[in-house]
């Protein structure tokens, strides 16, 4: 290139220009994903819009981190404590898509529940992690009026490591580990397997003592859905 056409070149754009159109972008996504998340009942398409959203605003606070070295950590199978099969079950399933990001399949059962709620069978999608933060999309329905009615949220998890193993603690559950050293069943998933086969059913899926978590495997169990969260 002539000494002249690279006189009338474009100035590189300043850090602090830079700095300024990224944070224009990460605030449009926080609006935008603000506005979705203010719908109260939300159509299928827009639970899926409602997680792209929140997946780019991730993206693009985030420009690094997007593969981090760590999510392969995430796979592997997690499933309910087996004390509590008699009235509620999870299994959660986290893969690698075909284009390496995380996703998910899960299961779940409940013996609350009404004659108008949409049965399910394996729920499946996208998910999100940043450190040890795993965000989990969710979507319910029931039918009112002979019309189905759905809803969408978004589940945080913390992993943590307790008696050796793998658990990941919903937020109520957090909160009893953390402040009280206590577990409630209902909010953690036990990590009982590493790899999966692709696709595999989850009927059969193994569903561990909560007590292989506790300081003392002798002491007793009571529902904590009753009874609250149990001494460790």
């Amino acid at each position: 290139m002539s000494q002249n056409s690279s006189n009338h070149a474009a100035p590189e754009p300043s850090r602090d220009s830079k700095g300024a159109r990224r944070a224009l972008r990460i605030g449009a996504a926080t609006v935008a994903l603000i506005l979705v998340a203010a719908v109260g009942s939300l159509s299928w398409t827009v639970y899926r819009q409602r997680a792209a959203l929140l997946k780019l605003q991730h993206a693009i606070a985030s420009p690094d981190q997007n593969q981090e070295a760590g999510e392969a950590s995430w796979v592997g199978l997690y499933s309910s404590p087996e004390e509590i099969s008699g009235f509620s079950g999870t299994v959660l399933a986290i893969e690698k898509g075909y284009y390496g990001d995380l996703q998910y399949r899960m299961t779940f059962y409940s013996d609350v529940r009404s004659n108008d709620d949409i049965d399910e069978a394996v729920k499946s999608g996208d998910v999100l992690v940043d450190g040890d933060k795993l965000y989990l999309p969710r979507a319910a329905g029931h039918y009112r009026d002979g019309k189905a009615v759905l809803s969408a949220d978004i589940e945080r998890y913390s992993r943590r490591e307790i008696g050796g193993r793998t658990v990941l603690l919903r937020d109520d559950a957090l909160k009893a580990f953390t402040q009280e050293n206590k577990l409630y069943d209902y909010g953690i998933l036990i990590k009982v397997a590493d790899s999966l086969q692709r696709f595999a059913s989850l009927d059969d899926v193994r569903h561990d003592s909560i007590k292989v978590l506790y300081d003392d495997p002798a002491k007793g169990w009571n529902d904590p859905f009753v009874n609250g969260p149990n001494e460790r």
